[in-house]
């Protein structure tokens, strides 16, 4: 029986491949346009998977509290913060959201220049350009002097880069003594066998080719090699699952072949989240010793 649902599962996948290649579908973007933002109750400035409570009825929402609840790891730090960067900001809500917590100058990095560009945007019309400060860089290189910020935040974008351990190198170079790193990220849980190979294509899917450290072990490793104090928080109840029911209820989109295709990959992203916990979702906060 069990061989008989893998096999499912297995042909299913490589249908969906095949419709992704017909779709040309080649990059993160394609399936945040024709995935996520077809959900009702998005907000296209947001690119997370939100914090799901009982009272949370849309994506939009779940987005604002999975924000509130980084801040609320340190919320102390974030408002006594002078200066904050924030590492892989998407589109922007995020910091629209942050200057109602703090007084700090915030500076922004994304590696993807379009995402520079819709920051800006959204900071106009919010008319607080002069608190925000938007710059296209790379995580794991950045252009930044040495102990320059109070407080440095990642949303649910560190298991994209390329290395966990220079990415976090360069966290620590750029914190101040004393400050702190909020880290809300997908933790990518070791697997063998047919598992290994699920993760592997799920996560090529959405842009994240290198998983070998992306684990919960690595994580601890490279923070203790740095000194860090942390706790570390596991959200994992709260995120996927409520995210894929949803999205089930709340797809909406014109064209039936990409409906039908996110339809069934929800279906089999929702089962193997459930059966073999591929994914987990934590949020740390770490401070930087004296």
């Amino acid at each position: 029986m069990i061989l008989r649902v893998l096999l499912l599962i297995f042909m299913i996948l490589i249908i969906c491949y095949i419709l992704f290649i017909y779709l040309r579908v080649n990059g993160y973007e394609y399936l945040l346009n024709n995935g996520m933002y077809n959900i009702i109750g998005c907000n296209t400035n947001f690119m997370n998977y939100g914090y799901w409570t009982k009272d949370t009825n849309t994506l939009a929402e779940a987005s604002i509290k999975l924000v509130e609840k980084l801040i609320d790891k340190n919320k102390k730090k974030f408002d006594q913060a002078n200066k904050i960067l924030d590492i892989g900001c998407g589109r922007g809500m995020q910091d629209v959201i942050f200057t109602k917590y703090t007084n700090a100058d915030i500076y922004a990095i994304d590696i993807n220049p379009n995402n520079i560009k819709e920051c800006n945007k959204l900071a106009k019309k919010h008319k607080i350009q002069d608190k925000l400060n938007y710059i296209t860089a790379d995580a794991c290189n950045l252009p930044f002097d040495n102990d320059s910020f109070d407080v440095v935040v990642s949303l649910e974008s560190a298991f994209h880069y390329p290395s966990r351990e220079t990415f976090i190198n360069e966290v620590k170079r750029v914190l101040r003594p004393g400050g702190c790193f909020i880290l809300g990220d997908i933790i990518i849980n070791k697997k063998t066998g047919y598992l290994k190979y699920l993760q592997k294509f799920i996560c090529n899917r959405i842009n994240v080719n290198i998983i070998h450290d992306k684990d919960l072990p690595h994580l601890i490793n490279n923070l203790d090699k740095h000194n860090f104090k942390y706790d570390i928080e596991d959200i994992t109840d709260s995120t996927f699952i409520p995210f894929y029911r949803n999205s089930k209820q709340k797809f909406c989109c014109d064209n039936y072949i990409i409906y039908i295709t996110y339809i069934i990959t929800i279906n089999i992203l929702m089962y193997l989240q459930n059966k073999t916990n591929i994914f987990s979702y934590i949020i740390a906060n770490c401070v930087k010793p004296k």
